[in-house]
């Protein structure tokens, strides 16, 4: 008996969640907004961590061992560190991606600009017959 209720319950919630799709939308967006920072410095922190452990055991593990300043110090190095090497490689990737964006976008205009005329061409063989047609073309 408990099942059928739980059942008729999930199916009402489904219902009227279909029904108001779009306020079930908003709503998610809305939640979404909220939980998006949390998520993304999540997700920062992970992928930092790997190489500050990496520098703080390796690089760092020698220092750590025989003084106490070095103890305390050693994480904080580590993570100037990685947060230094991961702005290197940001920016090693924008001087690579940029220019070549750059002239991706060149070309594509180039390409678009050659285009039409021979769409505006095709457009005319098969639709000769129609005026309104031909005009737009012709606007083109």
């Amino acid at each position: 008996m408990k099942k059928i209720r739980e059942l008729i319950v999930f199916t009402a919630f489904l219902v009227v969640a279909l029904w108001k799709f779009d306020v079930v939308i908003e709503v998610l967006k809305s939640i979404w907004k909220i939980v998006f920072p949390f998520a993304l410095g999540g997700a920062i922190a992970f992928v930092i961590n790997v190489p500050m452990s990496f520098l703080e055991k390796k690089m760092l593990g020698k220092i750590k061992e025989n003084n106490k300043i070095g103890k305390k110090a050693a994480r904080p190095i580590s993570l100037l560190l990685t947060i230094i090497l991961a702005a290197g490689v940001m920016v090693l990737v924008m001087f690579g991606v940029i220019p070549q964006l750059t002239q991706t976008m060149g070309n594509l205009m180039t390409s678009i600009s050659d285009f039409i005329p021979q769409m505006q061409n095709w457009i005319r063989e098969f639709s000769h017959d129609n005026q309104d047609i031909m005009k737009l073309v012709d606007q083109l």
